[in-house]
């Protein structure tokens, strides 16, 4: 299926990946009548395996303890999704989160202080990310992006988008006496994707979502000045939420100016 320019593998089922995405697959879903009834304060939100208590024990020792991917979908449910060539296009929510000047910075610090606040930058960005059910896309450089899915996030996966990105401005220090230990600006996106799995059929392959509107979210991240969140007319409609301004803006390669709402911290 062809979409952003980008072929999906031949034969790939993009109804099996809507399944997915949507978290209504079968198979991901096959436990979930067991495993709900078992008490726990954490578990996978595709299949409820426990992550804690005794429920947690036996769940981890059949391989359904916590993934990587996101720390509340389990092992099995990432290995599920991640082993599935090709991918479905589908509506969710984008955020990117830069830090601003980070060149400036690198230069005023050393190698190792410049890498333990980076760090802290990733730490604070990806867990206030997650804990609005986000999934961490990638790391790269100064930039977080994370992906805000129908089957993690819930049908208001736009307001979780924007609620992430606060999320991380609060926990940077904005709005503070002491302000904020590093500065970043975010920007937020709703609408169509590939979202998939991508790259070489063999041992190089990413979980990853592609199109013109990831690009978008990741164009409103750089335009966003200091402290703030550049969210997409998109978005806003979808949400309701009324930002505290407007601001219009030119994106490379985007023809016509964009406007956007400005939430500022």
């Amino acid at each position: 299926m062809p979409y952003g320019g980008y072929e999906a593998y031949p034969g790939a089922n993009t109804d099996e990946w809507r399944e997915m995405l949507t978290g209504t697959h079968p198979q991901m879903r096959s436990g979930a009548e067991l495993w709900k009834h078992v008490p726990a304060h954490e578990r996978c939100k595709m299949c409820y395996a426990p992550f804690d208590g005794f429920g947690g024990v036996i769940s981890k020792m059949r391989g359904r303890g916590p993934g990587n991917w996101h720390p509340r979908i389990c092992e099995a449910c990432e290995t599920f999704s991640k082993g599935h060539p090709g991918g479905v296009e589908l509506d969710i929510s984008m955020a990117f989160v830069d830090v601003r000047n980070s060149t400036e910075l690198s230069e005023g610090l050393s190698p190792g202080d410049y890498a333990r606040t980076m760090n802290r930058f990733y730490s604070v960005a990806t867990n206030g990310l997650t804990d609005a059910d986000a999934i961490i896309d990638k790391l790269v450089g100064d930039e977080v992006m994370a992906l805000f899915l129908p089957a993690f996030a819930g049908e208001d996966h736009a307001a979780k988008a924007v609620e992430g990105c606060q999320n991380i401005m609060s926990r940077i220090g904005y709005g503070t006496a002491d302000g904020p230990f590093i500065e970043v600006g975010a920007g937020v996106n709703t609408g169509p994707a590939y979202v998939g799995v991508v790259g070489d059929q063999g041992n190089y392959r990413d979980f990853t979502a592609l199109g013109e509107e990831v690009n978008l979210a990741s164009r409103l991240a750089q335009a966003a000045a200091s402290g703030e969140i550049l969210v997409s007319q998109r978005t806003l409609t979808v949400t309701g939420m009324e930002p505290g301004g407007f601001r219009t803006i030119t994106a490379k390669g985007f023809v016509n100016p964009i406007e956007v709402g400005v939430f500022a911290s």
